[in-house]
């Protein structure tokens, strides 16, 4: 069969020559639909039910809404992994599902299941963003002079994240920082005594006055219109002219015992870049499986159109992190190496051939191979990244063109020498002869290269993400390789050696020949001593591999540093973003540093499961070719590392990447190279353990950054209820409950609209009223007889 496909390219030159130019178009067409992006994503499909319980401890959290979710979802088929993470307000439960379980399969399975996990009221279960560790592609900030923090969230939240919802392969945009827009209701407990009045029933008398109703259709036999009773809360006043109680038959109105003003609402974290100290970041998430150069030319879009026609004037988005930067980077370094690439195997076949036709026969090999790979692989859905194109080795697709061409030169000069070159129709006589000699051993050649990657074929998880894409690029370049050998290269061997030359001898050449002959036959002459040889070059072979370091992940240099900051557990979260200011400052003195970013705490949709002590900094650097010679990034980070550590004491600090720090987490259930997971049923003694392995960790050389990642116990405030107490007085645990939630933590109780935005009404106690201990021991909890009770009096609070 493949001397019938040689024959019939020589027969038809003409159709051979078309069916290439057919393949050039079609690959630079695949070329420019495939999808790029600089790093394979290689996460198994995930599902984050996300759970927010605000005001409430880890530990409640832990046994009422992270247990009952788990045992929910243990019947969810074709899990692998199972994590939670449960901190201060917020649950957060991952399972890892099987290598080809369809993302929204698993996203509808786990949401019924769901419905079987028994909650406390109030809690509402949400699945994460259906993105991939890889998909952080855009962070920016808003700014605009003269818009104080809450104004620019809000435009975030109700201009700009919707906006970029709209764009095609967008999952998700995650805000952080600034501050949210509340209605709040600030009740004074003196107030409350004075009308005899508590603070459950000023939540009732608001929730009671804040609906429309419909009333059907008024139909005149004419006409017909829709009855509307329009009650809902439209502004501040609004809320505080709600009657309450009434008093002497003078009504009590809710300004009466409150103080009603819009104010942000308690923050979970608290962004900030360069100079400004309280600022607001999105971060737009991409869909697993779309085009990254797509989706980010389409986000720019949205940018621009947003700055032109959505935005108030001197609000802008300025670009804090752009995936296209490093999508570029990694292009351009692959591109050069290919173009330097086949600029060397041209050179080198010049140098061996002898022939300048003859090499650039040779070598048209390699760009019809890519573009034949590139075809294969739009149509087989896999990216071009910085794995899939640089494993492609060039000596190994000229090899079959190579054997090709040097046997037609060595026919031709053959038959010049015997005189068998008369005739019409002796050049493709005497090239279809020479290709027919080689036809099976270069078939053979390649057929057994391409085998050699079968068992790529068989990984599975994340060892398939891996490697498996950039086989089947191998093998698709070495497809195309094979097919250009037999059939292109004999057809324009035709054309470009029409006139029989062969091309001048290289004497380095003649040398080289002369010197492997004289090895050869001296090899030959002591067989043992050549087996001998080879023997120990293996054995050192592997004496040396057993030597060599691994790693889970090649490195891939992002232009950026990651750094985490843990400091003590407890830190309020003003405090722990003072020191961020402070960490900032120390990063961006580098003359090596473009831009500084910080985020403290958490963001607000529970996507990251941090508490205040957390800091992460977004380190942006300038062009490498700007630092002061002898610095490097792996130098710079090292000095970081010293400084921060010396001024910041108390504080653990890790260095890595955006996209390998997300990935290795996705992966690994850890960011950290080397985890050591320890499990038992009691967290003090699994924490003493913890530490003490610790200690041996650190002594182990080439340990880092080496730190205990489950956060200790946070400090508390506990106010015990004695049940004793409460009887004494009448009360339900649940009247002393509702006073604690509404009166401290505060509680929503309804919404404004403004046009299409959605602000919550809480109420709370004034600040005076609840700021320090003694204040909670004096509030004050309504018995049924319409006593009041000091909480002091029905609960230890210490």
């Amino acid at each position: 069969m493949i001397a019938r496909l040689l024959r019939f390219a020589l027969h038809q030159r003409l159709v051979t020559l078309l069916l290439a130019l057919v393949l050039v178009g079609a690959g630079i067409w695949a070329a420019l639909q495939l999808k790029l992006e600089a790093y394979p994503d290689i996460s198994d499909t995930q599902v984050v039910v996300i759970s927010l319980y605000p005001g409430h401890a880890a530990e409640e959290i832990e046994q009422q809404v992270t247990i009952p979710i788990e045992r929910a979802l243990n019947s969810v088929p074709n899990v692998i992994a199972r994590r939670s993470r449960t901190i201060f307000g917020l649950s957060v439960v991952e399972l890892t599902f099987d290598q080809g379980v369809n993302d929204y399969f698993a996203g509808q399975v786990v949401l019924e299941r769901l419905r079987d996990a028994e909650l406390p009221e109030g809690v509402s279960p949400e699945l994460g963003p259906m993105s991939t560790p890889i998909g952080e592609l855009y962070r920016y900030r808003l700014a605009g002079p003269g818009y104080t923090p809450m104004q620019l969230r809000e435009l975030e939240d109700w201009v700009v994240e919707p906006r970029f919802l709209q764009v095609p392969g967008v999952a998700d945009v995650t805000p952080f920082g600034g501050l949210i827009k509340q209605y709040q209701v600030q009740i004074d407990p003196a107030a409350l005594i004075k009308y005899g009045l508590s603070i459950a029933r000023v939540a009732e008398a608001i929730q009671a006055n804040n609906s429309n109703a419909g009333g059907a259709l008024l139909d005149n036999r004419q006409q017909a219109m829709v009855i509307r009773g329009i009650g809902l809360i439209r502004d501040v006043s609004d809320i505080g002219n709600i009657v309450v109680a009434e008093s002497g038959g003078v009504p009590v109105f809710v300004k009466d015992v409150a103080r009603v003003e819009i104010a942000p609402a308690p923050r979970t974290g608290i962004f900030a870049v360069g100079d400004d100290h309280d600022g607001v970041e999105g971060i737009v998430l991409m869909r697993r499986g779309e085009n990254p150069s797509e989706v980010l030319k389409s986000i720019k879009e949205a940018v621009e159109d947003l700055r032109q026609s959505r935005l108030p004037k001197g609000v802008t988005i300025e670009p804090i992190y752009d995936r296209t930067d490093l999508v570029n980077h990694t292009l351009h370094t692959v591109s050069g190496t290919l173009v330097e690439g086949l600029a060397v195997v041209l050179l080198v076949l010049v140098f061996f051939l002898g022939s300048f036709r003859a090499a650039v026969l040779t070598a048209v090999t390699i760009p019809l191979s890519l573009l034949f790979a590139f075809v294969c692989m739009h149509f087989s859905g896999i990216p071009a990244n910085l794995l899939s194109l640089g494993a492609l080795d060039f000596g190994i697709i000229v090899d079959g063109s190579l054997v090709m061409v040097e046997n037609i030169l060595h026919t031709l000069e053959h038959r010049r020498r015997t005189g068998a070159s008369l005739g019409d129709g002796w050049l493709i006589g005497a090239v279809r002869d020479a290709a027919l000699e080689v036809e099976r051993p270069i078939f053979f050649s390649l057929v057994i290269i391409i085998s050699a990657y079968f068992p790529l074929f068989t990984l599975e998880r994340v060892e398939r993400k891996l490697f498996t894409p950039m086989a089947f690029t191998v093998c698709y370049a070495l497809l195309g390789s094979l097919l250009v050998s037999l059939t292109l290269v004999p057809a324009l061997a035709t054309y470009l050696l029409r006139d029989g030359r062969t091309g001048w001898k290289n004497p380095v050449f003649a040398w080289l020949e002369a010197g492997y002959r004289r090895i050869v036959a001296r090899s030959l002459e002591r067989p043992k001593l050549v087996l001998a040889a080879a023997a120990a070059v293996i054995a050192l072979a592997g004496v040396a591999a057993a030597r060599l370091g691994v790693e889970f992940l090649p490195p891939l240099d992002e232009g950026l540093i990651w750094v985490r900051a843990n400091l003590p557990a407890g830190i309020s979260l003003e405090k722990s973003a003072e020191v961020a200011g402070v960490i900032r400052r120390i990063i961006a003195a580098h003359p090596e540093v473009a831009l500084v970013s910080s985020q403290t705490g958490r963001n607000d949709a529970g996507t990251d499961p941090y508490g205040p002590n957390r800091n992460e900094f977004l380190v942006s650097l300038k062009p490498y070719d700007t630092w002061p010679r002898g610095m490097t990034k792996a130098r710079l980070v090292d000095v970081l590392s010293h400084e921060l550590q010396e001024q910041i004491p108390g504080a653990a600090f890790s260095f890595t990447q955006p996209i390998i720090d997300n990935v290795t987490e996705a992966v690994t259930g850890s960011a950290a190279d080397l985890a050591v997971i320890l499990s038992g049923p009691d967290l003090a003694t699994l924490r003493s353990y913890a530490e003490r392995t610790l200690e041996l960790v650190r002594q182990v050389p080439g340990a880092a950054d080496s730190a205990i990642e489950q956060e200790p116990e946070q400090p508390q405030l506990r106010i015990s209820i004695s049940r004793q107490a409460v009887a004494r007085f009448g009360i339900n645990v649940r009247d002393v409950q509702d006073v604690i939630e509404m009166a401290i933590g505060g509680r929503t109780v309804g919404a404004v609209f403004e046009g299409e935005r959605r602000f919550d009404i809480t109420v709370r106690y004034v600040p005076e009223a609840r700021g320090s201990i003694n204040a909670i021991g004096n509030i004050l909890v309504p018995t049924r007889d319409g006593g009041r009770v000091p909480l002091a009096q029905l609960a230890s609070i210490e």
